[in-house]
């Protein structure tokens, strides 16, 4: 996770949609690692705020897919056919894990 600069939120949003591929780049490295270490969230970065409070972007393992679909298409569109084909084989891996999950609790059950 990585800290963002004090600066005004709209001063990161601006930065979040002007490099959305290095964005989803990041996020798909974070998510990869999630899913191959049974991590239920990813916190992708703090955004600034006073020092009492903690505010952190976060995605939760039920957005895994979309995320890495939608960076497989933003990443396709920028021609960074890399960072699409490593979305695509992470949204695999993922599917694997939770078809794996799920018979695993059917075993179980019996």
């Amino acid at each position: 996770m990585f800290k963002l600069p004090n600066k005004p939120f709209h001063t990161i949003q601006k930065f979040l949609i002007e490099h959305r591929p290095l964005v989803f780049r990041y996020l798909v490295k974070k998510i990869k690692f999630a899913i191959q270490h049974d991590v239920t969230r990813v916190e992708l970065f703090e955004l600034p705020n006073s020092q009492t409070t903690r505010h952190v972007a976060v995605v939760k393992e039920i957005d895994y897919e979309k995320v890495l679909q939608q960076a497989m298409d933003v990443c396709s569109e920028v021609e960074d056919y890399e960072t699409a084909a490593n979305a695509r084989n992470t949204i695999r891996l993922y599917r694997e894990k939770h078809i794996t999950k799920l018979l695993n609790e059917i075993d179980t059950e019996e």
